[in-house]
């Protein structure tokens, strides 16, 4: 890496007792045709010398740009953002988990997106990524499938209202470079859930600015394939997604948090929606009918609810001129 200019990009990688995906996405990084990165390494509660036995591999050069962390006991994913977030002073950040990793010019191209004047409306960038399925064997990582399709964007921006109806998001940290200016409030304390923190934190983004995305697939979002002796992927299940949807909507309720109570309305039309759309498989005339009076009436709430958060800012802004 050369060191001729200070850096200007910020990885934040978190890792926990996964030495070979560590190694793999330390020599993805340094394998980058942009080379002004430094590595902030988070080692949340996991075994040390793991960690220092990867680095060791590497050479002195390359470990100047690497600042390691090591939390004596595991804090979980969204305080260990929250940390890293705090630890990063460079322009541009990258929340990168171990086992996932990036192409070579993952870096050149979104760097030179965002520092493109017109793209200063950018509060951050997401290429288009590949999913892999792979397994953790004896031998090391062997990857079973690619697919460069649900993966895949066109040249264009995130759909704010989109997002706020998904609740486990629409793409993974790993394709998305985004602007410390977008995150400077941060603090340890901003991210404190152990799953979906990095929905939360697209949503602060997305408050600053928009999220363009591009059709050139850069990164790499790794799955573990079932039955491996690989047991460090935790998925999500549907009961904690719940569970952090009902936490959201009560933080809404108690903050008369407007973003969040349409995120809550728009969630519960989303199910409602795929389920239709599971209907629509059968490609019976009546359910599809049925389907499509659905759609309508999803249509109308959505409109319906625009027009009540408009009367209430309306009415906000009428009490605060009284109020002075």
């Amino acid at each position: 890496m050369s060191t001729s200019q200070a850096a200007t990009v910020s990885i934040l990688l978190r890792t926990k007792d996964r030495p070979l995906f560590l190694d793999r996405a330390l020599k993805k990084i340094k394998a980058q045709s942009y080379p002004h990165w430094h590595i902030h390494l988070l080692n949340d509660g996991g075994n040390e010398e793991q960690v220092q036995t990867v680095l060791a591999q590497h050479d002195e050069a390359f470990l100047n740009h690497v600042t390691v962390m090591h939390n004596p006991a595991p804090v979980g994913r969204g305080r260990a953002l929250s940390q890293l977030l705090c630890a990063a002073s460079e322009t541009y950040l990258l929340l990168h988990d171990d086992d996932d990793y990036l192409e070579p010019d993952f870096l050149r191209v979104t760097v030179n997106f965002l520092e493109t004047p017109k793209n200063a409306h950018c509060a951050g960038v997401v290429a288009s990524n590949s999913d892999i399925i792979e397994a953790v064997t004896p031998g090391g990582l062997r990857e079973l499938s690619r697919d460069a399709t649900s993966g895949k964007r066109t040249n264009g921006y995130i759909s704010f209202l989109s997002f706020l109806s998904q609740s486990n998001g629409v793409f993974p940290p790993i394709s998305t470079l985004f602007r410390k200016s977008a995150v400077k409030e941060a603090t340890t304390d901003s991210y404190t859930r152990n799953y979906n923190e990095d929905v939360d934190l697209f949503i602060d983004l997305m408050k600053h600015g928009e999220l363009a995305t591009l059709d050139e697939t850069l990164a790499v979002y790794s799955i573990r394939a079932t039955n491996t002796e690989d047991d460090t992927t935790r998925p999500v299940k549907e009961e904690q997604t719940i569970l952090y949807m009902n936490s959201k909507i009560r933080e809404a309720l108690s903050k008369g948090d407007t973003l969040n109570t349409l995120r809550s309305l728009l969630n519960a039309d989303r199910g409602y929606a795929d389920y239709t759309g599971a209907l629509l498989q059968t490609s019976h005339e009546d359910i599809i009918k049925h389907i499509v009076e659905s759609n309508v009436h999803i249509q109308k709430n959505i409109k319906l609810l625009a027009e009540i958060l408009e009367n209430l800012n309306h009415k906000v802004s009428s009490i605060e001129k009284n109020m002075k």
